[in-house]
This record gives structure tokens, sequence and C-alpha cells, in this order.
């Protein structure tokens, strides 16, 4: 393939890495600490993606949105780059049972897409709507959708288009959550400028490698883990992020076993790796390769950061290696704070979103997260959708669930989630335990934490409900989902999950 077809675009550096270094080992998928279940070359990559491009464009469907579904594994990194290859839009979805159909009818309407890419067996899912107990998806209802299946492609002929820098690179489908949040269209020419300067920012060489156990479609992922290693000729690892949801040790075995450089995980993950009961002993690890340690997709609290440094500090870790990214413009926020803001102190964790390093008011747009600078700091202020007014006061729940995680967290939380039930005029937090083990620790915690949120923030709780682990809903990426809270606390499901904790 002549590299003239594609000047300016990303596509472009695929196949130049396929060229001058074909057996570079990209992208190896984990499914332990131990065990790689998949590796893929420049080269294996760049030929199957060329198999889906001309699948792709026997269609005649250049230009055109194509949903990438896949669940974690190496047939999502070879549909992305087929896509790409054949000039169409790639709106990537990682088809998880916590995403729920409404969510993907959501992705369908809003980005206009007709044809639906994964494997045979993935697609036959979706027609049944197979990952929610209740269907939101009737494929009748969606007779316009093309389904093409990429088992079994053989070596078909493919030609390659012309793509300009300006033109749509990818959709984003918002945040896999409740919220309603229109899809982000990204240029080629965006993307290979935050690329540029990611890797002027992490300065990376072909001794470093990158770890992530979030969502392949989160922007996070998409620019550090995906990107990056094709621009710089590093190697990046894949955990799946249920599985490590589940062990959050998982994260760090794997981290101290391949001596990784530079690892990416969800909020909630670095909070079960600082409480959680199946995280491996300080003396069985060593994460002194560590350069840098990305918490990406939601909001960071403080005392998460500073209990994962206490319990890890033995063995590398610090507060030079924290950073936290909000939102979809993840590592564009990496490269502000690369800049000159800092991402953490003693006191704080600052959340940085999309914008430029020396606005006052900075609004990531993608995400709808307010961010404001004070004293050289970028604060988040959560998203707009998460405030509420009570007796003409406005509260944020951002606010609300830091103040009880700074000062609860020690007794092991995992999560918490204030949500304000109009119907019923009440505030309720949702306050979930790390382990079972850790329950009492729990007594008499309940009117301590009701007078702590309303000393701090002047918000009176009506209401606090503990439960047990796993119990908040979650997105893929680990992100709790406040509607479908609201609507298990409703219902009465969530409380068949509540912490039987004596004294509350």
């Amino acid at each position: 393939m002549s590299l003239m077809h594609h000047p300016n675009t990303f596509v472009s550096l695929l196949a130049e890495l396929a060229r001058d270094n074909p057996e570079l080992p990209l992208y190896t998928f984990l499914d332990s600490a131990q065990n790689q279940s998949a590796v893929l070359t420049s080269r294996g990559l760049l030929r199957k993606a060329q198999q889906i491009a001309a699948l792709l464009q026997q269609r005649e469907l250049a230009g055109k949105p194509v949903m990438v579904l896949s669940a974690h594994g190496p047939e999502f990194m070879e549909m992305l780059f087929g896509v790409m290859l054949a000039g169409c839009i790639p709106v990537p979805v990682t088809f998880h049972r916590r995403l729920g159909m409404a969510n993907i009818v959501s992705v369908i309407a809003e980005t206009g897409l007709c044809v639906v890419l994964g494997k045979k067996e993935t697609l036959e899912n979706l027609k049944a709507g197979r990952f929610k107990s209740t269907s939101f998806f009737d494929a009748k209802r969606h007779h316009h959708l093309r389904y093409l299946a990429i088992d079994r492609l053989k070596t078909t002929e493919w030609h390659s288009p012309k793509i300009s820098a300006m033109d749509v690179m990818i959709y984003y489908p918002g945040l896999l959550s409740d919220e309603t949040i229109s899809p982000v269209a990204v240029s080629h020419d965006r993307v290979l400028r935050s690329i540029d300067r990611l890797m002027r920012a992490l300065s990376p060489d072909r001794s470093d490698c990158l770890l992530t156990a979030l969502d392949l479609a989160d922007g996070m992922a998409l620019l550090l883990h995906i990107l990056l290693p094709v621009c710089a000729g590093v190697r990046s690892y894949f955990l799946p992020v249920k599985q490590t949801l589940d062990d959050a040790g998982l994260w760090l075995r794997a981290t101290s076993r391949y001596a990784c450089t530079m690892i990416s995980a969800p909020p909630a993950v670095l909070s079960l790796a600082a409480h959680g009961e199946r995280a491996e002993r300080d003396t069985e690890l060593d994460l002194s390769t560590l350069r840098f340690v990305c918490v990406g997709g939601d909001y960071v609290a403080p005392c998460s950061v500073l209990y994962f440094i206490e319990r890890y500090k033995k063995i590398g870790m610090s507060a030079e290696k924290i950073f936290s990214c909000y939102g979809l413009s993840a590592a564009c926020a990496y490269i502000s704070g690369r800049q000159g803001f800092r991402s953490f102190d003693v006191e704080s964790v600052s959340c940085l979103g999309l914008g430029t390093p020396d606005a006052q008011l900075m609004q990531a747009f993608d995400t709808g997260d307010g961010l404001v600078l004070i004293n050289n700091e970028l604060v988040c202020q959560g998203r707009i959708s998460h405030r509420f007014l009570i007796e003409g006061q406005e509260f944020q729940a951002e606010h609300i669930e830091s103040v009880v995680l700074q000062k609860f967290g020690v007794r092991g939380l995992s999560r918490c989630v204030a949500l304000y039930l109009a119907d019923l005029r009440q505030t309720v937090l949702l306050v979930e335990c790390a382990t079972r083990q850790l329950a009492e620790k729990w007594q008499g915690v309940v009117m301590t934490m009701m007078d702590a949120v309303s000393a701090e923030t002047g918000c009176r709780l009506n209401r606090v409900i503990l439960l047990r682990p796993g119990s908040l809903p979650l997105s893929v990426s680990g992100i709790v989902l406040r509607k479908s809270c609201a609507i298990a606390l409703a219902d009465g499901s969530l409380m068949l999950r509540l912490l039987p904790v004596r004294g509350k």
C-alpha cells in the first residue's frame, strides 16, 4: 500500500510500522496476570484490517459511520483499523452486559449509523437483546441496520481511499452510562496533534510498556493505549476491565509481572486496590518501574489516591506518579498537566478536562464537566446534570461524595453516589463497602456520615443506605450509573443488597 494514499492521517502510521517493523508485538491481550490470550503484531494487524476494509468497500460504505461492536479482545483492534482503512468512521462500542441495550439504541440513533460490524455470535446476541434481562432492542424496529460478520474472512483485494486530515476519524459514542451525551466527532488532524503532544510529554521509547484496565472504547484507552503504540512502537497490554473490577490485584500483578512503565485504570480499580482483600501483599509486587499511573474516566477522590500510595509506597509508588484524567479528552488533559499543572498534591487531586492550560475557566464540552483554575490548580466542579436544588439551595453530587470518601474511605468504602429523588423530595446516599470483612467497622457510621455531609456541604441527607460489595450498577469502565441506581432504589431491588451492619 502506498503511504501517499493517506497523507497526514492516522491509518498511514500503521502501514508504515508494518513495513518497517512487521513483527513488532503491538498489542498483547491478557486473561490473567500470567497468561496471554492473544498477540497482534503490526503486520498481522494490518493484514486483518485490510480484509475487513475490503468487506466494507464491497458494500460501498466509504464515509459512513460503522459500529465496531466487540468485547475485550484482538477483534476490537482489527475492526477499528479496518473501518478506518476503508474510509469509514468507526463508532466503537464494547458490548458488555452492563452496557445494556438502551445505550446501544441511543448510539444508533445519535450517530445515524446503519452498519454494525462484529463477530457472528456478538451480532446474534445484539439482535436477540441477550445482554439485558429486559430487552431494550428490537431488531425488527431497526430493520435498516446491516449486520456484517468478520468470521472467516478471506483475503480480498481492497482499494485505499483518499482520506483528508480533516475527515472525521472516529465518533465517540459518549460515555457508556445513563448520561445523555451526544456523540463527539474527532478528525484525523486533531488526533494526530494530540498524539504528537502526548509523545513529547511522555518521551516514550522501545523500553516502555503500557497496561490498561480501561474500556477500549474509552477516550483515554484509545489515545494512550491504542494510538500511542503505533506512533511510538511501544508494547501495549490489555486487561479486561470487568475482570479487574472483580480483582484489582490482577492489575498490579500484571504491572509487576511485565515491568510496565505506564498503566491506567478507572477510579474504582484504584479504590479496590487500596482496600480490596484480594490485592497482592506489598512484598510480592515490584512497582519501581512505573513512570505514571493514569486514573481515568470518572472523578477521583483525594483519599483514594492517598490510601493507594500509602499501601504501596514501599514498593515504588509515589505521588509524582499519579495522574487523574477526567472525561473523553483525558489524554489531552494529561498533556495540560505536564505543561505546568500539578495533578496531585497532599491535599487534593486536580481533575483536568478539555481546554487550554492557561484558561481561567475550562469546560470539558465533550462530557459537560466544569473545571475552575484555583491557585494554579484545575479543580473539577462536577457535571451540571448532577446538581439539584433543595429549598432554593444548589448542591453538587460529586461534592457530597467527595466528602464521604475523604472522611470515611478508611473504613473501606469502594464507591458512593448521592441522589436527589424529586418525587419523594429526599436526598439519599448509597454507600458500597469494598469487602464483606470490613462490615464490622461500619457500626454507628450512618449518623456520623449525615452529620459530616451537613457540616461540610450544608446538605441534609434523608437516608444513608449501606450496601454489600458489587451492589451499585456500573458502566463498563466502572462508573456508577446514577439513573440505574435511582430506578433500583425505587423498585426495591437495591434493598436486597443491604449490608448487615448492627448499630447503624
